[in-house]
């Protein structure tokens, strides 16, 4: 198989290093030269350009039979949300219009939910969050899923919680402060 994975940071280069352990072809796209050095040791070929920027993904070495995209935003405000979840997955249906993918898998959020009361949520749920980000998450998934329904495009959403690790505990700090 050969995957790309768009926003191989945090989330992806864990995937791109088991992935390439099994055996398959991995890229990793990214805006960042930071990465190139462990994306290389992990196994994944890094690639480096912005996925709002069509050029940047033109000049990709494709075809590819997965996406993987995991991109997250530069900062958490609508704008940044808008630019790097919605405008990027607009870029990338626009890049694999008439391409055969095997696979598209969009990392979302649980933030698409508005429960915040601490009940249990499920998949079944109703999407409807409470703040102007998780608006933006909710309209990426509908046009991915809406991709699907026209295009028969293989689109798989994971609503991933709170992804925590070294440098990565900011709700779970604010817990831990009473905030």
């Amino acid at each position: 198989m050969r995957a790309l994975i768009v926003g191989c940071g945090y989330v992806g280069v864990p995937l791109g290093a088991e992935l390439a352990r099994l055996g398959h072809e991995v890229h990793g796209f990214n805006r960042s030269a930071a990465r190139d050095e462990e994306l290389a040791r992990a196994g994944v070929r890094p690639l480096r350009g912005d996925v709002t920027q069509p050029a940047d993904l033109a000049a990709l070495p494709g075809p590819y039979d997965w996406i993987v995209n995991t991109v997250s935003a530069s900062g958490s405000s609508e704008e940044d949300y808008q630019r790097a979840y919605l405008d990027g997955a607009r870029c990338l249906l626009q890049w694999l219009k008439g391409a055969s993918l095997a696979k598209y898998v969009y990392t979302s959020s649980t933030g698409v939910y508005g429960q915040t009361d601490g009940s249990p949520v499920k998949e079944t749920h109703p999407t409807e969050p409470g703040t102007a980000t998780g608006n933006v998450l909710v309209e990426t998934e509908q046009l991915l899923l809406s991709s699907f329904r026209d295009d028969r495009f293989p689109a798989v959403i994971l609503r991933v919680a709170g992804i925590y690790g070294p440098g990565r505990g900011h709700y779970l700090k604010q817990y831990l402060a009473n905030e």
